[in-house]
């Protein structure tokens, strides 16, 4: 595919060799001879080409992602493509072999508190493998509208009459409150009452079989809170993803270390892993947005903010809209 002569450089971006103005990629290393900032789509396009290609690029990468915190990123996002791993797949993978063996283990439960999603109280019980999980169903019920559903179908009446009757059947709960016994109103008591009338372990599993989609949904959501942050930076929103798909994959990583050691060697690592994790996170905005300690800082205590903001509300959102229409 031909590229415009606008586009190309006189030198290439991933091995620093002169090229001319006529080559569409670099003969040296093969990357093409494109100076463009990657937008959000062929970000995405570059990201699933050849998804599990790793071969000799997953050594080139693995090094500076391990020793030094968001170079990788930076490095990728200046121009020097070809010989990395694209973070989204380093990301996919990663996350892949989490779930893989977090459900092969059935060490998930234990380790819902490293993956992005810090549910509102306890997770797991101690005498028990059920998730506590009263708090999120109410703060669920309290979210869902008392607007009126049809002239004879109100959201509110039928969660209260689901809270006290969990176990009713639609029929009884409409002729009890009186209301015409129609497809349409039992469709609807059936629809809006699923949370109330659920149990504990019901909900878990749900909210376990989601997780992997709510983590991976809501990193653009952060995405768009750091281009916020940097709004008076020129930085493209795909640069900030590919931050996130980086250091979010040794969140992943670490959590698979958390999991291995709690089932190999009994040794509960979880707390440190969420140490690291957060040092990690905080050196890698400074080495990928280049900016002094303290802007850094200051930035990275309004992404902890964020987190706590964003996250409950997009959770709980998630597992509704999931839930209602999965």
């Amino acid at each position: 595919m031909s590229i415009r002569e606008k586009h190309k450089g006189s030198v290439c971006r991933n091995c620093q060799i002169p090229l001319e103005k006529q080559e569409n990629y670099c003969s040296n290393c093969g990357q093409k001879n494109d100076v463009r900032r990657l937008s959000v789509m062929e970000y995405i396009s570059e990201a699933l080409g050849n998804f599990f290609s790793f071969d000799s690029k997953i050594i080139q990468s693995l090094i500076p992602f391990f020793t030094r915190p968001g170079v990788l990123s930076r490095r990728y996002v200046d121009g020097e493509r070809a010989r990395y791993v694209v973070p989204f797949r380093m990301y996919m993978f990663f996350s892949v072999i989490f779930f893989l063996v977090a459900g092969l283990t059935k060490q998930f439960e234990q380790s819902t508190s490293l993956v992005d999603i810090k549910l509102p109280d306890e997770v797991v019980t101690e005498n028990q493998d059920t998730v506590q999980v009263d708090s999120i169903l109410q703060m669920m019920r309290d979210s869902m509208s008392i607007a009126t559903v049809s002239n004879k179908f109100e959201i509110d009446q039928a969660i209260l009459y689901a809270l006290d009757n969990p176990d009713s059947s639609a029929q009884a709960a409409l002729r009890e409150l009186q209301w015409e016994r129609s497809e349409e109103n039992i469709s609807n008591y059936e629809l809006w009452t699923k949370f109330v009338r659920m149990d504990q372990d019901e909900f878990a599993k749900h909210t376990i079989n989601q997780l992997p989609l709510i983590i991976f949904l809501f990193i653009p959501l952060l995405a768009a809170a750091l281009k916020l942050f940097y709004i008076r930076r020129n930085i493209y929103y795909s640069e900030h993803l590919t931050f996130l798909f980086q250091t979010n994959s040794m969140m992943f990583l670490l959590a698979l270390l958390a999991i291995v050691f709690k089932r190999s060697f009994g040794v509960d690592i979880a707390q440190v892993s969420m140490i690291v994790f957060g040092i990690y996170f905080l050196i890698a905005m400074k080495n990928f947005y280049l900016q002094s300690w303290l802007k850094t800082l200051i930035k990275y205590f309004m992404v902890l903010l964020s987190y706590g903001i964003l996250l409950p509300v997009f959770t709980i959102a998630s597992l509704l809209i999931l839930y209602y229409f999965y």
